[in-house]
């Protein structure tokens, strides 16, 4: 019965988002808006811990098979992918290298102002 009340809970969050994202034609995924919503449900405690960890420690253990039809996918349309290769591999190695750059300086930028604070008190 917890499994089902923690699934219950996660489809709940999951519909309202996807709700949300169409209704107010939001274009963030409802999927995303409604883990964002779970996450705020989660830290308020509107919704406890315990409800949905069971259920989110089984999603997160056989993550791997949320990988399938991604799998398929890249197979059905290689040909076109192939021919795309560069631009694809280009995109991929271009936005991993920003995002390490920006989160790297956000990192020194926290880190300052914690020495800041720290030297104050």
């Amino acid at each position: 019965m917890e499994i089902i009340k923690g699934f219950s809970i996660i489809m709940i969050f999951l519909f309202l988002g996807e709700f949300i994202s169409k209704g107010l034609n939001i274009p963030i995924p409802g999927n995303v808006i409604g883990m964002i919503l779970l996450f705020l449900a989660l830290v308020t405690r509107i919704v406890k811990l315990s409800d949905v960890e069971n259920v989110g420690t089984g999603l997160i253990k056989n993550l791997s098979l949320f990988f399938v039809p991604v799998g398929v996918g890249i197979i059905l349309y290689f040909d076109a992918i192939s021919k795309n290769a560069v631009p694809i591999l280009s995109s991929i190695v271009l936005s991993t290298f920003i995002v390490l750059i920006i989160t790297g300086h956000i990192t020194q930028l926290i880190m300052g102002i914690k020495k800041e604070v720290d030297k104050d008190d």
